[in-house]
């Protein structure tokens, strides 16, 4: 009977062990590879051509619930390890975990949070977006952490902001020239008319635009290799309401999401002006759009 306990404990000790080996990683490390190879062929595509620097750098995947990492490349101070062609460990707990550029262990990275999309454009416009980010610095411009913009949690400013953007999408869509001119021109105008309503918008968005703006155009030129992908990327994408049951076109005309629409404001500047007023302003509704 005592052998049988002995036995008995000798196996159940063994358990946790097993168990323990068997938990898969939370970074996939093959799929890690994948996504650095697309990212390398991404800035190699590129060459710098966009911002006369080269997007290409060191990127960590972090998984937020276990603070798993793997990284393209070594750290400084040797915190992660070799293995399977790249480098893994745990993000310390003094870092915040975010798409972002970070400093850790004295190497600049780009930094995703895992998942990432599974679509192959998305993920290259995601990707992109980020690499812009660590290189951001490097073009003499402001990395902006305030900015509150709220005028766009306000009736009009909803209002305006979604005409700005249905008629930018429109000028994407445009047939001619004319067409493309003439429905900026009205993007321009709703524009100006929020930033005549909400004195200092015009500063609080323009700031906003040079950080997130900027790095979504670079998403949108890099991450899709053809003008249709890049029109289609952007109508996706900007401004960024992700409505995954709906076409995105009725997405955006259809009201914002009732979550705040503060920080992922970052609409594209249309390259044209115009002072006529446009056939689009119409009666506002009684309701945010």
């Amino acid at each position: 009977m005592e052998c049988l306990r002995v036995a008995t404990a000798l196996l159940l000790s063994t358990i946790p062990l097993t168990a323990s080996a068997q938990t898969p990683q939370p970074i996939p490390i093959e799929t890690a590879q994948t996504y650095f190879s697309e990212a390398q062929s991404l800035c190699q595509a590129d060459h710098g051509q966009l911002w006369g620097v080269s997007l290409c750098g060191p990127i960590m995947f972090v998984d937020p619930q276990s603070r798993s990492i793997v990284a393209s490349q070594a750290d400084a101070k040797g915190l992660l390890k070799s293995e399977g062609g790249v480098f893994v460990g745990i993000l310390s707990t003094d870092q915040n975990i975010a798409n972002t550029a970070v400093e850790w262990s004295g190497v600049h990275w780009t930094q995703m949070l895992w998942p990432l999309p599974r679509e192959v454009r998305q993920r290259g416009t995601l990707i992109s977006h980020e690499l812009f980010h660590r290189i951001q610095n490097q073009l003499k411009l402001p990395k902006v952490e305030g900015g509150e913009n709220a005028q766009l949690d306000t009736v009009d400013g909803r209002y305006y902001l979604q005409l700005e953007w249905r008629a930018l999408s429109r000028a994407l869509q445009a047939g001619t020239d004319e067409e493309r001119r003439k429905a900026a021109a009205d993007a321009v105008l709703f524009r100006a008319e929020r930033y005549r309503l909400f004195p200092g918008a015009d500063v609080q968005e323009q700031a906003l635009e040079l950080n997130e703006g900027l790095a979504e155009y670079t998403g949108v030129r890099v991450g899709n290799p053809t003008p249709g992908e890049q029109i289609k990327a952007a109508l996706r994408y900007w401004p960024r309401l992700r409505l995954a049951t709906r076409p995105v076109l009725a997405g955006m005309a259809r009201s914002v999401e009732s979550r705040p629409a503060l920080r992922r404001y970052a609409p594209k500047r249309s390259p044209h002006s115009s002072s006529h007023k446009s056939a689009a302003c119409c009666e506002k509704p009684s309701h945010p759009v």
